[in-house]
Protein backbone atom coordinates (compact mmCIF):
# COMPACT_ATOMS: atom_id res chain seq x y z
CA UNK A 1 0.00 0.00 0.00
CA UNK A 2 0.95 3.64 -0.32
CA UNK A 3 2.96 4.89 2.65
CA UNK A 4 1.04 2.85 5.17
CA UNK A 5 2.66 3.46 8.51
CA UNK A 6 1.23 3.65 12.01
CA UNK A 7 2.07 6.88 13.81
CA UNK A 8 0.49 7.76 17.17
CA UNK A 9 -2.55 5.52 16.48
CA UNK A 10 -3.30 7.15 13.13
CA UNK A 11 -2.01 5.93 9.81
CA UNK A 12 -0.08 8.17 7.44
CA UNK A 13 -2.49 7.58 4.55
CA UNK A 14 -5.41 8.92 6.57
CA UNK A 15 -3.40 11.99 7.61
CA UNK A 16 -2.34 12.63 4.02
CA UNK A 17 -5.90 12.25 2.82
CA UNK A 18 -7.22 14.69 5.42
CA UNK A 19 -4.48 17.23 4.70
CA UNK A 20 -5.09 16.89 0.96
CA UNK A 21 -8.85 17.42 1.31
CA UNK A 22 -8.39 20.43 3.62
CA UNK A 23 -5.92 22.07 1.26
CA UNK A 24 -8.17 21.36 -1.73
CA UNK A 25 -11.12 22.86 0.16
CA UNK A 26 -9.10 25.97 1.03
CA UNK A 27 -8.07 26.33 -2.61
CA UNK A 28 -11.71 26.02 -3.72
CA UNK A 29 -12.97 28.53 -1.15
CA UNK A 30 -10.18 30.97 -2.02
CA UNK A 31 -10.94 30.85 -5.73
CA UNK A 32 -14.68 31.08 -5.13
CA UNK A 33 -14.42 34.19 -2.97
CA UNK A 34 -12.05 35.90 -5.40
CA UNK A 35 -14.45 35.18 -8.29
CA UNK A 36 -17.34 36.56 -6.26
CA UNK A 37 -15.36 39.65 -5.32
CA UNK A 38 -14.38 40.23 -8.94
CA UNK A 39 -17.96 40.24 -10.21
CA UNK A 40 -19.30 42.58 -7.49
CA UNK A 41 -22.93 41.74 -8.16
CA UNK A 42 -25.10 44.59 -6.90
CA UNK A 43 -28.78 45.46 -6.68
CA UNK A 44 -30.28 47.65 -9.36
CA UNK A 45 -31.68 50.92 -7.93
CA UNK A 46 -35.47 51.02 -7.56
CA UNK A 47 -35.67 54.07 -9.83
CA UNK A 48 -34.54 51.87 -12.73
CA UNK A 49 -36.53 48.73 -11.93
CA UNK A 50 -39.84 48.27 -13.68
CA UNK A 51 -41.08 48.67 -17.21
CA UNK A 52 -39.47 50.73 -19.98
CA UNK A 53 -40.39 50.99 -23.67
CA UNK A 54 -38.19 51.45 -26.70
CA UNK A 55 -39.21 52.32 -30.24
CA UNK A 56 -37.63 49.77 -32.58
CA UNK A 57 -38.86 51.34 -35.81
CA UNK A 58 -41.42 50.95 -38.55
CA UNK A 59 -41.67 48.77 -41.60
CA UNK A 60 -44.10 48.36 -44.48
CA UNK A 61 -46.00 45.11 -44.79
CA UNK A 62 -48.39 44.78 -47.74
CA UNK A 63 -48.87 48.54 -47.93
CA UNK A 64 -49.45 49.01 -44.18
CA UNK A 65 -47.06 50.71 -41.78
CA UNK A 66 -46.22 48.49 -38.83
CA UNK A 67 -44.68 50.14 -35.75
CA UNK A 68 -42.50 47.94 -33.56
CA UNK A 69 -42.07 48.46 -29.80
CA UNK A 70 -39.97 46.55 -27.26
CA UNK A 71 -40.91 46.50 -23.59
CA UNK A 72 -38.06 45.97 -21.13
CA UNK A 73 -38.92 44.88 -17.61
CA UNK A 74 -36.03 45.03 -15.14
CA UNK A 75 -36.41 42.91 -12.03
CA UNK A 76 -33.86 41.96 -9.39
CA UNK A 77 -32.68 38.79 -11.13
CA UNK A 78 -34.14 38.84 -14.63
CA UNK A 79 -34.75 40.95 -17.69
CA UNK A 80 -37.90 40.36 -19.71
CA UNK A 81 -38.03 41.67 -23.27
CA UNK A 82 -41.44 41.64 -24.90
CA UNK A 83 -41.88 42.56 -28.56
CA UNK A 84 -45.04 44.28 -29.78
CA UNK A 85 -46.28 45.72 -33.03
CA UNK A 86 -49.21 47.90 -34.04
CA UNK A 87 -50.59 49.61 -37.12
CA UNK A 88 -51.57 52.71 -35.14
CA UNK A 89 -49.18 55.64 -35.09
CA UNK A 90 -50.40 56.48 -31.58
CA UNK A 91 -48.86 53.14 -30.49
CA UNK A 92 -52.13 51.91 -28.98
CA UNK A 93 -53.58 48.43 -29.50
CA UNK A 94 -50.22 46.73 -29.24
CA UNK A 95 -50.14 43.13 -30.46
CA UNK A 96 -47.81 40.73 -28.72
CA UNK A 97 -45.17 39.17 -31.00
CA UNK A 98 -42.91 37.33 -28.59
CA UNK A 99 -41.08 37.44 -25.27
CA UNK A 100 -37.63 36.62 -24.02
CA UNK A 101 -36.79 36.16 -20.34
CA UNK A 102 -33.11 36.21 -19.39
CA UNK A 103 -31.69 35.52 -15.95
CA UNK A 104 -29.29 38.41 -15.29
CA UNK A 105 -27.19 40.02 -12.62
CA UNK A 106 -26.07 43.60 -12.36
CA UNK A 107 -22.53 44.81 -11.76
CA UNK A 108 -21.46 48.35 -11.09
CA UNK A 109 -19.09 49.76 -13.70
CA UNK A 110 -18.71 53.15 -12.02
CA UNK A 111 -20.84 55.50 -9.95
CA UNK A 112 -24.32 55.49 -11.47
CA UNK A 113 -23.42 53.12 -14.31
CA UNK A 114 -24.50 49.48 -14.23
CA UNK A 115 -23.84 46.54 -16.53
CA UNK A 116 -26.54 43.99 -17.25
CA UNK A 117 -24.95 40.56 -17.64
CA UNK A 118 -26.61 37.22 -18.33
CA UNK A 119 -26.15 34.51 -15.69
CA UNK A 120 -24.12 32.33 -18.03
CA UNK A 121 -20.49 31.42 -17.66
CA UNK A 122 -19.51 32.78 -21.06
CA UNK A 123 -22.06 35.61 -21.19
CA UNK A 124 -20.78 39.09 -21.95
CA UNK A 125 -22.47 42.37 -21.16
CA UNK A 126 -25.95 42.75 -22.65
CA UNK A 127 -26.11 46.49 -22.06
CA UNK A 128 -24.99 49.31 -19.82
CA UNK A 129 -27.53 51.40 -17.92
CA UNK A 130 -27.05 54.88 -16.54
CA UNK A 131 -29.06 55.35 -13.34
CA UNK A 132 -29.22 59.08 -13.77
CA UNK A 133 -32.15 59.55 -16.09
CA UNK A 134 -31.63 62.07 -18.85
CA UNK A 135 -34.04 64.62 -20.25
CA UNK A 136 -34.63 64.05 -23.94
CA UNK A 137 -36.75 66.12 -26.29
CA UNK A 138 -39.36 63.68 -27.57
CA UNK A 139 -42.42 64.68 -29.57
CA UNK A 140 -41.89 68.37 -28.80
CA UNK A 141 -41.63 67.92 -25.02
CA UNK A 142 -38.80 67.20 -22.61
CA UNK A 143 -39.20 63.73 -21.15
CA UNK A 144 -37.13 61.63 -18.81
CA UNK A 145 -35.48 58.66 -20.46
CA UNK A 146 -33.28 55.76 -19.49
CA UNK A 147 -29.99 55.78 -21.37
CA UNK A 148 -28.98 52.32 -22.61
CA UNK A 149 -25.66 51.61 -24.26
CA UNK A 150 -24.59 48.51 -26.11
CA UNK A 151 -22.01 47.70 -28.75
CA UNK A 152 -23.95 49.57 -31.46
CA UNK A 153 -24.37 52.87 -29.64
CA UNK A 154 -26.74 54.68 -27.30
CA UNK A 155 -30.51 54.25 -27.18
CA UNK A 156 -33.25 55.66 -24.98
CA UNK A 157 -36.15 53.92 -23.25
CA UNK A 158 -39.24 55.66 -21.86
CA UNK A 159 -41.83 54.74 -19.27
CA UNK A 160 -44.56 54.68 -21.94
CA UNK A 161 -44.39 53.83 -25.66
CA UNK A 162 -43.33 56.87 -27.69
CA UNK A 163 -42.83 57.28 -31.41
CA UNK A 164 -39.44 58.86 -30.83
CA UNK A 165 -35.74 57.97 -30.79
CA UNK A 166 -35.46 54.84 -32.90
CA UNK A 167 -33.10 52.36 -31.28
CA UNK A 168 -29.63 52.08 -32.80
CA UNK A 169 -29.27 48.65 -34.37
CA UNK A 170 -30.51 45.76 -32.32
CA UNK A 171 -30.23 46.92 -28.69
CA UNK A 172 -30.63 43.38 -27.41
Amino acid sequence: MLFYKEENGMNVIFKGLVIGLVSLGMLFIGSWTSAQAASKTVKLPTSIKGTWYGYVGKRNVQGHKIYEIDRLTFKKDRLTITMYETRKQSLHALRWQGSNVTAVHYTQKSKGVYRVKPRQLDGGTLMTIRTRRVNVKALGQKRQALKLADGDGVSYAFRQPLLSHVWNGDIL
